[in-house]
């Protein structure tokens, strides 16, 4: 099961690092659009910087994310449900994390504002990130809901 998350890890890693390089891509095709307008560099440089570098220390830390994702229990062959939902849970608040931090980032350096949607989904994504075995748990139950009547 650990290879497959660290697999997923790497995934969402190598997905992350392409939005990047599009980014710098869009951003250099059309450079007659900045003119002298130096305050749009820090938030498209959060834009792109934020999801570049996460994706790079995603890959690297890869291993170490999915023995924190997963319990010490799943060290057999076996895959369980337990063990996706988990992992799922885990890499769907982590990206959701890095997006939403990577927004929030852009528009405080743009506007000096709060974006209070990227707040509130930084805040879920932490649930999410720390709650990936309660989820599992509660799949579980919700799962076996009226198969004992």
């Amino acid at each position: 099961m650990k290879q497959i998350a660290i697999l997923l890890i790497r995934l969402l890693s190598i997905y992350l690092i392409y939005q990047a390089i599009t980014s710098v891509t869009s951003i250099l095709a059309i450079p007659q659009s900045w003119g002298s307008k130096t305050e749009l560099l820090l938030p498209a440089l959060a834009w792109i910087v934020i999801p570049l570098l996460a994706g790079v220390l995603l890959w690297w830390l890869s291993p170490k994310l999915a023995n924190s994702a997963l319990s010490q229990t799943d060290e057999t062959r076996n895959i369980t449900e337990d063990g996706v939902v988990r992992s799922g849970t885990f890499l769907i608040g982590l990206f959701i994390l890095i997006k939403s931090i990577s927004l929030l980032v852009g528009r405080w350096s743009a506007q000096s504002v709060v974006d209070y949607g990227s707040l509130v989904a930084v805040i879920l994504s932490l649930l999410l990130l720390c709650g990936s075995g309660v989820i599992a748990k509660a799949y579980k139950v919700m799962r076996t809901w009226g198969q004992n009547a």
